[in-house]
């Protein structure tokens, strides 16, 4: 039982706490995924550091996309489904559009593998990802267990659903 449990723990933080964010020279573009955090912020903050000019995000279709800070261009897009799957497919599609081959998405710490299993199946460019924590204890936990649940549905899901 005892070595099931670190198993498990061994697992949980190497996908949801401390997952491989990787790297990538001259990004073209910056992507945010929806989710918590001020994930905006440090997409904008990403790009200024790696002098990348465009920030794609996805935003829900009930709110304002936000402004272009000075020197950034935004391309606000809303997924169907909303979802990182749907993520997924309009990043393909946005960056077959404008050229991308090379991309930093930042995305919540908990979901940096379940993006990047969607973004392998419909991107063939590089990515390397930026996590933005939850807070608290209580948020770690919710997200741990929200991004299990993303994390089966998607190895079950990424081509057949």
């Amino acid at each position: 039982m005892a070595v099931l449990a670190a198993g498990y723990l061994a697992v949980t933080v190497a996908f949801f706490v401390e997952p491989t964010m990787g790297a990538v020279a001259r990004p073209q573009a910056v992507v945010v995924l929806d989710g918590f955090g001020d994930r905006d912020a440090r997409g904008f903050a990403v790009a200024r550091a790696d002098h990348v000019r465009t920030v794609a995000v996805s935003w829900p279709p009930y709110s304002t996309c936000p402004a272009p800070p000075s020197g950034l261009r935004v391309l606000c897009f809303v997924p169907h489904p909303a979802s990182t799957r749907g993520e997924a497919r309009v990043i393909a599609r946005l960056a077959r559009s404008h050229g991308w081959s090379r991309l930093v998405v930042v995305a919540g710490t908990t979901q940096v593998v379940r993006a990047r299993l969607y973004l392998e199946h419909y991107y063939p460019g590089h990515v390397a990802y930026s996590g933005v924590d939850p807070t608290g204890v209580s948020g770690w936990l919710y997200q741990i267990v929200y991004g299990q649940g993303g994390l089966v549905k998607a190895l079950f899901c990424r081509s057949a659903c």
